[in-house]
């Protein structure tokens, strides 16, 4: 079971903090204004870890445009290496 992760947060734009502290507290708005859907059972999978994992939800963000640069080997390891500093060892089955 994944652990409570009150890590530093990544080094992000002070608007893009708090889009994601907006979105983390209204999931239903996040996905309507993305355009993707959310059943129930999303929502609750996705309220829990927006709630215990918010700091490595930054640096997911934060990663997201980094690891598929062909340059993006290290921030691939860190990446990684935060998700299962986290708890989390077996993605999609949190």
């Amino acid at each position: 079971m994944a652990k409570a992760n009150k890590g530093s947060l990544a080094p992000l734009s002070a608007a893009q903090l708090a889009q994601l502290r907006a979105d983390a507290n209204d999931l239903w708005a996040a996905a309507k204004r993305k355009g993707t859907t959310l059943d129930r059972w999303e929502h609750s999978d996705e309220s829990r870890a927006a709630r215990d994992q918010f700091a490595l939800g930054t640096w997911l963000f934060y990663y997201s445009t980094r690891i598929g640069r062909v340059d993006g080997l290290q921030d691939r390891i860190d990446c990684a290496r935060r998700i299962f500093e986290s708890g989390i060892v077996r993605i999609g089955y949190l």
